[in-house]
């Protein structure tokens, strides 16, 4: 796992430090949340107090909900492209070492690969009939079941 974290660029590193500036200031942000919620609760039990405290209060505690989510969003958005840039960046070195490969290379690889596909295969297609059936059945039974 460690080894193909090495096909990162720096530019795709310098957006995980970002993302993880942002992590810790949506959980900051997540765990003052409580701290609003027991104030907003003191105040209305506490008599006396103006109705312009709770919701100044209740503001700040919504403010914080929404800058949660505005961080959350953001973080899903560089992890989505560091993710895309990342595996371009895989995909071609893999297609570029593939096709550095002589003949007498590729037909060790496509022999070694056709004695894995055939079991693989039979595997997947037993599983997946297994799972229709009972998807069936289950389908049935749930159907008629009571009738």
């Amino acid at each position: 796992m460690l080894k193909i974290l090495r096909n990162m660029n720096p530019k795709e590193w310098l957006l995980f430090s970002i993302s993880l500036i942002f992590i810790v200031i949506q959980v900051w942000l997540d765990l003052e949340l409580p701290d609003y919620m027991s104030d907003i609760t003191r105040l209305i039990q506490t008599p006396g107090s103006e109705m312009n405290e709770i919701l100044v209060a209740g503001g700040w505690m919504l403010l914080c909900a929404l800058g949660s989510l505005i961080t959350s969003l953001v973080v899903a958005g560089i992890a989505a492209r560091i993710a895309a840039n990342f595996s371009s960046n895989v995909r071609s070195k893999l297609f570029s070492k593939v096709q550095s490969f002589s003949m007498e290379e590729m037909n060790i690889f496509l022999r070694q690969v056709s004695l894995l596909v055939q079991p693989m295969t039979l595997c997947k297609y037993r599983c997946s009939l297994s799972l229709d059936c009972s998807f069936s059945l289950r389908h049935l039974f749930l159907q008629f079941g009571p009738y």
